[in-house]
């Protein structure tokens, strides 16, 4: 299976969607997902149609220099704004591993245990 195929099942399994491909129920009112080769841009059902097509829009543009992704971003929230004030805002990296990783060396298996929260100098 593709790379970009994993990613669309992705996104289908983190949110549920309606009969028009929207987002529905606690999902966000946009995600966008962005690869070299691929954009996946969903959208909120609660949504005006014309905010989520201007949203859509946006996300196909081709994507700047990484010093003009601001000027970006503030495209999204001023769309987003339309519709009323934003409550939060999440931008950051996904990964994905291969289901059978080769190890080198001692693996650590992650819990509440082994996490270590760190706060201001050394």
């Amino acid at each position: 299976m593709s790379n970009d195929r994993i990613l669309v099942q992705l996104v289908e399994t983190m949110f549920a969607t309606n009969g028009r491909g929207r987002l529905k129920g606690d999902a966000p009112h946009l995600y966008i997902l962005r690869t070299p080769e691929l954009v996946i841009c969903r959208c909120h059902a609660d949504l005006a149609d014309e905010v989520a097509t201007t949203l859509e829009g946006l996300s196909v543009r081709p994507r700047g220099r990484p010093c003009e992704w601001v000027r970006e971003y503030a495209d999204y929230v001023g769309a987003l704004c339309s519709m009323g004030p934003l409550m939060s805002i999440r931008v950051g990296h996904l990964y994905r591993f291969p289901d059978l990783l080769a190890s080198e060396g001692t693996c650590i298996s992650m819990s509440r245990a082994t996490l270590i929260f760190c706060a201001g100098p050394r």
